[in-house]
């Protein structure tokens, strides 16, 4: 297998400069990073928000944080429990506090958009929905 000439894929001559050469490696490497090429929506497929979307539709991004609604059944919602919760960084078990109300918001500190260029993760603020139960009959 034949190897490649560096500065032919740098498309710089072999008398460039030690600037030259990193200043075309930075625009080779911006053109084909994954977040800098557009999808055919016109969006970036790879960033963590796109990401968070296409984990959970119903999923705010502000900032640095999520926030999602998770809908609880009667009974997480009575005696507690583990569900699985996703996120931008992948699913996580998120506890159920017992007597947990429709409303509660839960804070996962550090899972919301991760961190990237010096900054510090966002965190995922769960706000708990205990979906509808049907009435139950009393037996004779």
């Amino acid at each position: 297998m034949a190897v490649e000439d560096p500065y032919k894929v740098l498309g710089v001559g072999r008398e460039a400069s030690q600037q030259d050469i990193r200043q075309a490696y930075r625009k080779l490497a911006k053109k084909h990073h994954p977040d800098h090429k557009l999808s055919e929506r016109g969006q970036r497929p790879h960033t963590a928000s796109n990401l968070a979307r296409r984990a959970n539709p119903g999923c705010e991004i502000a900032r640095r944080d999520v926030r999602l609604v998770l809908p609880i059944t009667l009974q997480e919602a009575v005696i507690g429990g583990q569900v699985e919760t996703p996120t931008p960084g992948g699913p996580v078990k998120l506890r159920i506090p017992a007597h947990a109300d429709s409303g509660t918001e839960l804070r996962l500190r550090g899972r919301g958009v991760p961190a990237h260029g010096g900054q510090i993760a966002g965190d995922l603020f769960v706000t708990l929905k205990r979906s509808p139960q049907p009435l139950l009959r009393r037996q004779r």
